[in-house]
Formats: C-alpha cells, structure tokens, sequence
C-alpha cells in the first residue's frame, strides 16, 4: 500500500483517505486555495497489491476523519481493525462497501471477473468513463488521471480480490474483520444514485442491518466533491451537498 500526504501542514487533525482501486495522488491534489485553507493534514492511501500499512505517519495526531471511497471502503475496513486505538472521530464511507465482490452487496461477480479478465488501455478508459458518469466529467478527469498502467492495476485488482476471498467467502462473510461481529463500523455511507460501478441498490443492502447513516446523492461512482470532503473543517457538518 502506498500512502502520501497531500497535505502535511502539521496541523492536530488528520483526514485519512482510502482511494479506490486504479487511484494515485494525481485526481484528488488540492487547488492552492484548499490548500491554504485546509484545517487537517490529509494523507492518501491507494494501490492495494501489498495490504501491508504503515501506522506511523499517523502518530501523534489527536482527532482523525476516515474517508473510505469505493474498494477503499474495503481496503479500509480491513486495515483499520487491527488498529482500534486510533483517535478516529468521523468514518464516511462513499460509493463502495465492505463486501466488494457480491452479488447484492457489491460489484456483481460476474462483472468483477469480465473486468479483470480484460483489462487493457482501453477497456480501462471504458471503465473509468462509466466511473465519472458523462463524457465532460470523463474529460475533465483525464487532465488529473492516475499515472498507472493497466498492467499494474489489473496486479492491484487480482490481488484485492485475493485478499477478499482469503478473509471472507463471497456470498457469507464470517471472518473477525469483516463478519457481522466486527467492531470496525462507519457512521455514513453516501450512496451516489448516478454510480455505475457499485449499484446503488447493493450499496444500500450492505449498510441495512448496520447502524450506519446512509445519504442518497446524485452523483457517478467519482465525482469532484470528494474533494470538498477531503478539504473540508473536520467539523464541518456531514450533509455538504445540501441534502
């Protein structure tokens, strides 16, 4: 797992930032005016083909924001329960769940599958043209997308799936990190109804039996006001988009 500050200002609060799958530090660097008027460091993780997590970077801060997008709701949940003394006071998850591969609370399986089978340069602009949602969004993407090849995001999604299937079956999910006993929960889901990768009607399944807030938003799979919430005061108010 790589993990990068995006901004490192030395300031008591940190957001933490799982990206989903494909993702490096490119889509999500702040403009300078969020730069200078962030309230938190912000340090992204992404890449996901060694799960290995490095806690240091995270010493020494005393109130944390978790933001978990799409596999990074995965990446995340598995991470983060190992390390349950971690002064996390926010945990929003967006446009992915904990059960990334299922058929009704996730990515189908079958569609998983065809995705890695495959993976190429161009399949790969398909798929991130369905991920923002409209031919504007997709180009304004394009001008800050990941400097990773297919090759090595299809090693990243192999090995994601590798690790889903070793901790939990796909259809029942019964392990300590992922089972229904776990102790790692999130306070808010915000389900895009625009998303075409993760089904917004399995995105509600997963978060059904959980006490977590879901917030339906019409927004793609990615949309730019991830940043907002990457820049945002930590105790900003959840409901941003003006629900």
């Amino acid at each position: 797992m790589q993990q990068e500050f995006l901004i490192r200002h030395h300031h008591p609060s940190l957001v933490l930032f799982f990206a989903g799958w494909g993702m490096d530090k490119e889509p999500f660097q702040p403009t300078p005016e969020m730069a200078a008027s962030a309230t938190s460091d912000v340090l992204i993780c992404y890449d996901y083909r060694t799960p290995a997590f490095d806690v240091t970077p995270l010493e020494g801060y005393t109130a944390m924001t978790l933001i978990g997008w799409s596999m990074g709701v995965f990446m995340a949940s598995y991470t983060l329960s190992d390390y349950p003394d971690l002064p996390l006071t926010k945990r929003m998850a967006i446009n992915g769940t904990c059960w990334p591969i299922d058929a009704e609370r996730g990515i189908p399986p079958t569609i998983f599958a065809g995705t890695l089978q495959t993976l190429n340069e161009a399949t790969l602009q398909k798929f991130r043209r369905r991920m923002c949602g409209s031919s504007e969004a997709f180009r304004a993407f394009s001008t800050r997308a990941p400097h990773r090849s297919a090759d090595e995001l299809k090693e990243e999604l192999l090995a994601i799936e590798q690790l889903y299937v070793s901790t939990a079956s796909i259809s029942h999910p019964s392990t300590r990190k992922l089972g229904e006993s776990t102790s790692f929960s999130w306070d808010a889901a915000l389900i895009g109804l625009h998303d075409l990768i993760f089904p917004p009607a399995h995105q509600a399944a997963a978060w059904q039996a959980s006490t977590t807030q879901t917030i339906s938003i019409a927004e793609a799979h990615y949309t730019d006001q991830l940043l907002l919430l990457l820049y945002r005061p930590i105790d900003s108010p959840l409901n941003l988009f003006d629900l």
